[in-house]
């Protein structure tokens, strides 16, 4: 019988305080979580890099008339042809609507 002990009550107010903490850590952990995951959705560019690799190999074979833009998601693309140095390149830019992110790849355009 000595496992049967009696445990004290807490009163009604302890209970309260205690519940009240509970639910503020739990919202804290909460938010923290849904920001962390939120800035990393944002920040992973691997659709929109894929969407600009399927236009450059698409390119190779369909010249595309230039300049053109194209809207993916929270993403626009503009496609331009740029000359450096005696060298045309078509240079894809990808813009994030809500972050400004930019993403720019550019690759040597042959002309057929």
């Amino acid at each position: 019988m000595g496992l049967l002990k009696k445990i004290k009550a807490s009163s009604i107010t302890e209970t309260i305080v205690a519940t009240t903490i509970i639910v503020i850590v739990f919202s804290i952990s909460i938010f923290s979580i849904n920001t962390i995951l939120e800035q990393r959705i944002e920040s992973n560019t691997h659709h929109i890099e894929q969407k600009m690799r399927e236009y450059i190999y698409t390119n190779q074979y369909t010249k595309k008339r230039l300049p053109d833009n194209f809207s993916e998601g929270n993403w626009i693309v503009s496609i331009s042809k740029e000359q450096k140095e005696g060298t045309d390149f078509l240079v894809l830019e990808a813009t994030h609507k809500k972050s400004q992110k930019k993403i720019v790849k550019s690759i040597i355009y042959h002309e057929n």
